[in-house]
């Protein structure tokens, strides 16, 4: 197949039926029913171990594509963003016990992404966080801590260990994952917003 006929296809192929409830709101419905499938497929016959969430910059180049977003201090400007729940390989948890840090490393190395979800803009996570009680809500459904409250729903019996690095710490995260009786560790950047300055040591 020639090179001009590949894209002309790819430029132009739907997966979703224009006439959809959804199309009038949905600003992902062009790829929403490729989504749910990979939802779907991805997780199934897989019993998820450490959990690692990510988020994942897409280069897109189509006008068009109403979740494309301007990132100008990217290598990548115009992209669609989406965030992305891995599963760590079993060679990754054999020593996630001992070597917490060696663990997070082999993250990179090993990795089977089970769930993605696709930033739309705040108006559209707000829709999606309808479910979760008000008290529960991240005040700031825009950001990563809104994607990880959304990805690990209260399950009885169940408790579950998030570890995050400096950059993405969020006092009121933990708080919210406190909350479902999930419990969170790792290293804060001093001018995080909930963080108490009292405690801040000084660098002199």
């Amino acid at each position: 197949m020639a090179r001009n006929r590949f894209e002309h296809i790819m430029a132009n192929l739907h997966f979703t039926n224009n006439t959809d409830v959804r199309a009038a709101n949905v600003r992902a419905r062009k790829i929403r029913s490729v989504v749910e499938t990979v939802q779907h497929t991805f997780p199934a016959g897989l019993k998820t171990p450490v959990i690692s969430f990510d988020e994942d910059i897409l280069l897109s180049k189509n006008r068009n594509n109403p979740t494309r977003q301007h990132m100008k201090a990217n290598p990548i400007t115009y992209c669609m963003r989406q965030v992305s729940t891995r599963v760590l390989s079993d060679l990754c948890c054999l020593g996630k016990v001992k070597h917490v840090l060696v663990t997070l490393y082999l993250d990179m190395l090993y990795l089977y992404t089970c769930r993605i979800e696709v930033y739309c803009g705040k108006a559209q996570q707000n829709n999606e966080v309808e479910s979760v009680p008000e008290s529960q809500q991240p005040m700031d459904p825009n950001t990563r801590p809104a994607a990880i409250i959304r990805n690990l729903a209260f399950q009885g019996e169940v408790y579950h260990v998030v570890v995050t690095d400096r950059f993405y710490t969020s006092v009121q995260r933990v708080y919210q994952l406190l909350s479902r009786i999930v419990y969170s560790i790792g290293t804060i950047m001093g001018d995080k917003v909930g963080y108490p300055q009292e405690i801040v040591g000084n660098k002199s």
